[in-house]
């Protein structure tokens, strides 16, 4: 039960930020998906980078969104999660960005042009 409520908390939150109109997203259709590694607070309660890939790229279909697997593209969505156990719960922080190729004083750089982060704790 605490692994399934960390990962509704941890997906279900952040990609609704996604579907809100943003001007720096528009036209965006399709991403790569880069997610960091997990650190073993989170693998202690059975969360997974598969895991988080499968559910990302699942919500990234359902709302019409391409995934591409070719590392190095850009656009890209970055999910960063981090998991403590603590007395009576998880506590988590999920920092979702979409980073893309931006110009900056003439140079192209990798930026991010959106992001969101979420705090909390599941039962």
């Amino acid at each position: 039960m605490r692994y399934f409520t960390l990962v509704c908390c941890l997906i279900m939150l952040p990609l609704v930020g996604l579907s809100q109109k943003k001007e720096t997203l528009r036209g965006l259709d399709e991403f790569q998906i880069v997610i960091e590694d997990l650190a073993s607070d989170a693998r202690e309660i059975g969360l997974t980078r598969s895991d988080l890939q499968r559910e990302v790229e699942l919500k990234l279909r359902l709302a019409g969104i391409r995934v591409i697997k070719t590392a190095g593209a850009s656009p890209y969505l970055y999910l960063n999660v981090n998991v403590l156990n603590v007395r009576g719960g998880d506590a988590y922080n999920a920092l979702l960005a979409v980073q893309q190729l931006v110009r900056c004083n003439g140079d192209l750089i990798d930026g991010s042009t959106w992001r969101s982060q979420y705090l909390g704790i599941a039962p």
